[in-house]
């Protein structure tokens, strides 16, 4: 894919070693701070990746209205973590499970390599990223060819987060909407992921992008929404939003479709 070749590509190597993986649907480029870094991480992440996958085919397998639905459904307690945070991110944003499979796919991992003494790391599944940083972290905004592509970045403090895009005209993911980008930041990136999903269906176009940033003033939304279209872009959160490529600083991270 060349637009996510563009974006990888301007990510620094300074702060982290990064590497890729893929498995199934999951094209994920994974970031770990250079004190922390083993090849062991590397292996541990690709078999914690494959284990998500075999979770995930068993659950489609087993329940097929589960992965077509548009709508949150009943929540299974038994189903295995990625599942379930899939089903609880669905259910706060009003949206379907899939909505939040890439993000719930990248907190997973995440959780792994955290847990194996990463201090530092990153996930980034088809343009939804989970974060773990203990100083601040500049995930850039990539809406396509629109004219705030790769121009604007938004600055997040230490701690975990999740940051994820929606697009109407970017990417293979469903949306209902025409949003160049509806990119959406949480806690948890499968809330993200939803939250950036129920944002984009939002956006029939540039009169409709301040309605997405919105959401991020309501109780249990997201922490912060910006939203693109047709050369018209709002947002609303408590992350400043910073030039791209200025002052020596490259995006760490970014969002898009």
């Amino acid at each position: 894919m060349a637009e996510a070749k563009r974006y990888r590509d301007s990510l620094r190597e300074d702060r982290f070693r990064l590497f890729e993986l893929r498995a199934g649907q999951s094209d994920l480029l994974v970031g770990v701070d250079r004190a922390s870094w083993d090849p062991a991480l590397a292996f541990g992440a690709a078999r914690a990746l494959a284990g998500l996958r075999a979770q995930l085919g068993a659950q489609l397998e087993k329940s097929p209205s589960w992965g077509r639905s548009w709508a949150p459904l009943p929540a299974d307690g038994s189903a295995p973590p990625v599942v379930r945070a899939m089903d609880e991110a669905a259910g706060a944003a009003c949206v379907g499970p899939m909505a939040a499979v890439a993000g719930a796919v990248a907190d997973c991992v995440l959780d792994w390599l955290a847990a194996a003494g990463a201090r530092e790391a990153f996930v980034e599944n088809g343009g939804d990223c989970a974060i773990l940083a203990k100083e601040p972290f500049v995930t850039g905004l990539w809406p396509g060819d629109a004219v705030f592509s790769g121009r604007l970045a938004m600055e997040l403090p230490a701690g975990r987060w999740g940051v994820a895009g929606s697009s109407g005209r970017l990417g293979h993911s469903a949306s209902l909407g025409r949003a160049d980008l509806c990119a959406a930041v949480a806690v948890r990136c499968s809330l993200a992921d939803a939250w950036a999903t129920r944002g984009g269906n939002m956006v029939g176009g540039p009169d409709e992008v301040e309605d997405a940033a919105a959401l991020a003033g309501r109780p249990g939304g997201p922490l912060a929404v910006f939203a693109a279209a047709g050369g018209r872009a709002a947002y609303r959160g408590p992350f400043p939003l910073v030039p791209a490529l200025e002052s020596g600083r490259q995006p760490s991270g970014r969002s898009v479709a």
